[in-house]
Parts: structure tokens; sequence; C-alpha cells
């Protein structure tokens, strides 16, 4: 389906970048309209992302800040299915969370977080983050 594993990651972080703009979209207006994530989400995996948007909003919270990559690399890739996974380093040091008064209550953490992103291409150009969970190698970041 792609022509090299570099233009492989390249479509890959581009769908990331779709998928982390959505998120961040959906949760800094509080969870509202949390539909939306399904355009850059594979169905199971917006299950899961649902709950957490209704979480926020019925604690009336919202979020600031975008998360950004800072780096990616291609861990697999399965050419017969369009999957890849990344390992990515996740830029998370401006991301707050705000709860109803507007009060920041971000947990004490990390600027960046080690992340093992899978992305398919459910048809030429439509890619879909399917996967984006904490990574065990912090050797990304």
């Amino acid at each position: 389906m792609f022509a090299s594993d570099d233009v492989a990651l390249g479509a890959a972080v581009e769908a990331y970048l779709g998928y982390l703009e959505m998120s961040s979209s959906i949760s800094a207006e509080g969870g509202r309209d949390p539909a939306r994530i399904l355009d850059v989400a594979g169905r199971a995996h917006a299950g899961e992302l649902l709950a957490e948007f209704r979480a926020l909003r019925e604690a009336g919270a919202t979020t600031t800040g975008t998360p950004e990559i800072l780096d990616a690399a291609l861990r697999s890739i399965d050419a017969s299915r369009a999957a890849m996974e990344l390992d990515v380093c996740l830029g998370i040091g401006d991301r707050r969370i705000l709860d109803a008064a507007g009060n920041d209550v971000t947990p004490n953490r990390p600027d960046e977080t080690p992340l093992v992103v899978k992305v398919i291409a459910f048809a030429p150009d439509k890619l879909l983050v399917t996967r984006s969970a904490r990574g065990v190698d912090e050797a990304s970041c």
C-alpha cells in the first residue's frame, strides 16, 4: 500500500496528528460533540475515548494545550493489512486539565510520555488510529 517505510511513517504520523487535534478540540470543549472522534479513530478505540469524553463532560472539566509529537519511529508494519505500529514520544508539558471552576487540576506528570500508536488504513486515503497507549519503552522519549 505504501511505496516505502518512510512514506508509511509519514502517513501514520499525519493520521496521528489529526487524531491529536480532534481529541484536543473535543476535550477543550468539555467533551461536547464527542462523536467527531470517529472521523480519526477506529470504532473500538473510539468507544474508549467516548467514555473519557463523557467523564470530562460530567465533571464540567476542560483541557488546554495540544500534545505534540516530539519523535516517531516505525515499530512494525503489516503491508497486507496496511497496519502500522509506531513508537511515539508525545510532548504534553503545556497540556492542562481545568475543573468546572477553571482551577488547574492537572496531575503531576512528566512533560513527555512514550506511546505505542497503531494506525490502520481502512481505505487508500483513510487512516484511523486504533490504539494509543502508554509505551513500556521509556527510551522513545
